[in-house]
């Protein structure tokens, strides 16, 4: 199975990619991206975000397009190389 951060490098300059802490000190994540060479901005979650985003696992994956609207959600180690491709080309598709 292809990672996402795999799937990412050909919409960089279309999608933007977060990874948000929420259980854990932004430096360990901050730490964990450099050793592993995930994309994306580094963040820490604000206010109910969390709880909004109806987060209750490490490792959830939420797309939101240019709407603000929801569409796709998995959590850890869900997804697939396709699911991914498709997901980023919506996102970059919303955008335009």
């Amino acid at each position: 199975m292809r990672r996402l951060t795999d799937a990412y490098p050909p919409f960089k300059d279309q999608v933007d990619f977060y990874a948000v802490a929420f259980n854990e000190p932004l430096s360990d994540l901050q730490a964990y991206q450099n050793e592993s060479g995930h994309p994306g901005t580094v963040a820490r979650a604000a206010g109910d975000m969390i709880r909004n985003f109806r987060v209750t696992q490490q490792s959830t994956k939420v797309a939101i397009d240019a709407n603000g609207v929801i569409i796709y959600r998995v959590g850890l180690g869900r997804g697939n190389e396709a699911e991914w491709t498709n997901v980023l080309q919506q996102l970059a598709d919303s955008a335009q």
